[in-house]
């Protein structure tokens, strides 16, 4: 499965009930200005008309598959379409975002002139239900890409960060900060770099992009196109929007980057794991500066019940931030 045809590229699709949205997604891969791509739709127990959009599509252009399977989640789902293509590159696009016309040979681009390069990610726009633009912001447009910067003497409870140039890559002290990738499709996959680490973690939805790329990162950094490649449609019905959702799966990601950096055995395991550890602190400082902001006005308000909400979420935060500064067990 390393193989596959040079340059050729991989549309990995997983849906679940995706109709409404499917055959946009599908009409961005067709209009593509180049032509060496497949696409595998992953039907991941549809209940709805998504495996009838795909066939429709399939009926006109042989490029185009349908795989179906008992519902068993995105991260598995994507990885069932590994398995059913044999590219050098794969693209893992959702079912409902949509490709601009360009971006699969621009970022093949990248990475043809970037051979050691496991991945690269351009930018994305983001987009209403009705596919306008949308005021919603993605992970880029909420945080930047930031990265985490050593201090010059001492430990700092609160680590130093910088704005990333748009000429450098993306590396571990910036995917270790925050994940700067909205959304999958934004990225192309090197197989080669795939082979060499675990695919889709099941368990880490809906971080598993994010935990991928950190992992990913520690071939190489990933190249950065600083040009839009995908339309990223925000809805209430996404899972980018269930923040408590999100919360608990970040910190799951954060403390496997932390337990992979300690199990390491090529030298360089000290180090990421003081960069994971940093990330966890510099982000949860921030989060309890913010709850215990919002528990006191709630308080003054006189909603007593959502301000202690917030005072258990600054706590939690703190434990966090302890837990980052406890003397590392190797």
């Amino acid at each position: 499965m390393a193989g596959g045809e040079p340059g050729s590229v991989a549309v990995v699709v997983p849906a679940y009930n995706a109709a409404d949205f499917l055959a946009e997604t599908l009409t961005s891969i067709v209009e593509q200005t180049v032509d060496q791509w497949s696409c595998v739709v992953v039907d991941d127990g549809s209940t709805d008309a998504t495996a009838d959009v795909v066939a429709e599509f399939a009926a006109s252009d042989p490029r185009i598959r349908l795989v179906q399977q008992a519902n068993a989640g995105v991260a598995a789902a994507r990885n069932t379409g590994i398995r059913a293509t044999q590219s050098e590159y794969l693209l893992f696009l959702d079912a409902d975002d949509l490709l601009e016309p360009d971006a699969i040979e621009r970022l093949r681009a990248v990475l043809v002139a970037a051979p050691d390069a496991p991945a690269a990610h351009g930018t994305a726009t983001v987009i209403d239900a009705g596919g306008g633009h949308s005021t919603a912001r993605g992970y880029e447009q909420e945080f930047g890409r930031r990265r985490l910067v050593e201090a010059q003497r001492g430990p700092v409870l609160r680590p130093r960060t910088e704005p990333v140039p748009a000429s450098s890559p993306t590396g571990p002290e910036t995917l270790l900060l925050r994940n700067p990738v909205t959304t999958p499709g934004q990225a192309l996959v090197r197989r080669s770099a795939l082979q060499r680490t675990e695919w889709f973690d099941v368990e880490a939805p809906p971080s598993e992009d994010w935990d991928l790329w950190i992992r990913l990162s520690r071939q190489g950094p990933l190249e950065f196109l600083p040009e839009p490649i995908i339309r990223y449609r925000s809805h209430e019905g996404g899972a980018s929007r269930q923040l408590s959702t999100m919360r608990k799966a970040e910190l799951r990601v954060r403390h496997k980057a932390v337990r992979a950096a300690r199990a390491a055995t090529d030298g360089a395991g000290a180090g990421a794991e003081r960069l994971a550890r940093r990330g966890l602190r510099a982000v949860e400082l921030t989060r309890a500066g913010e709850r215990a902001r919002s528990a006191f006005h709630r308080l003054v308000r006189g909603d007593v019940r959502e301000a202690g909400r917030d005072a258990v979420r600054t706590g939690s935060s703190l434990y966090q931030v302890v837990w980052s500064l406890l003397p590392t067990v190797r």
